[in-house]
């Protein structure tokens, strides 16, 4: 791995930074149990309300800095007035097509003879998402069935319409007019979802897909 993305700036290309060894924690469960007394085990209400609810994990990766001696200071400098205290994308440069979505700190540095080191931390956000949205365009004559494949994350995609639709998915159905909206009851779950359309014209779904 040659550099991080920390927004729009790369360790390597813009800091010459090298990384060290990095640990990409699995986020904890936010686990709900009741304790029933009599009964054997607990209630488990951790998926109750549908999908399972994470805490958001730490992200610290150790950098070498390169370079001459007289410019480690003022190129830490740039480095926290660029990134520090922000909450910016970070893409590591052998997994480009996610970014994790994180709060950045970045650590004091250390001096040694022929180089400097420092740590940048991130508290992240648990899911990892994909670099580019989901889009799904399709032509309507009359009535047809539009899937969406999406990832662990549940979404709500918006939706933009060339002409008036009704939509039908999961028990709820919505009339709409030529426009974009967002409808909160249209959350797509992990895997396939299928939502029938009626109406003729064109009708697009972009969404954020994310996983673990």
């Amino acid at each position: 791995m040659l550099g991080i993305t920390f927004g729009a700036y790369n360790s390597y290309t813009d800091w010459a930074l090298i990384p060290g060894r990095i640990e990409i924690q699995t986020p904890q469960i936010k686990t709900n149990k009741i304790d029933i007394e009599g009964a054997d085990s607990a209630l488990d209400l951790t998926d109750f309300f549908g999908e399972v609810k994470y805490n958001d994990f730490p992200l610290s990766i150790p950098f070498t800095m390169l370079g001459e001696e007289a410019g480690y200071i003022a190129r830490h400098t740039q480095i926290k007035n660029a990134i520090h205290g922000k909450k910016l994308k970070i893409i590591l440069d052998d997994d480009k097509s996610f970014f994790y979505l994180g709060r950045l700190t970045v650590g004091s540095l250390k001096k040694e003879k022929g180089y400097a080191s420092l740590t940048i931390d991130a508290d992240c956000e648990p899911y990892k998402y994909k670099a580019e949205k989901t889009t799904v365009t399709q032509a309507i004559t009359g009535a047809g069935a539009v899937r969406l494949t999406n990832g662990r994350k549940y979404v709500v995609p918006e939706i933009t319409a060339t002409a008036a639709f009704t939509l039908a998915f999961n028990g709820y159905t919505w009339a709409i007019q030529a426009g974009s909206y967002t409808l909160p009851e249209l959350e797509l779950v992990e895997g396939v979802n299928t939502i029938n359309v009626t109406g003729t014209g064109t009708i697009t779904f972009t969404y954020q897909e994310g996983g673990l």
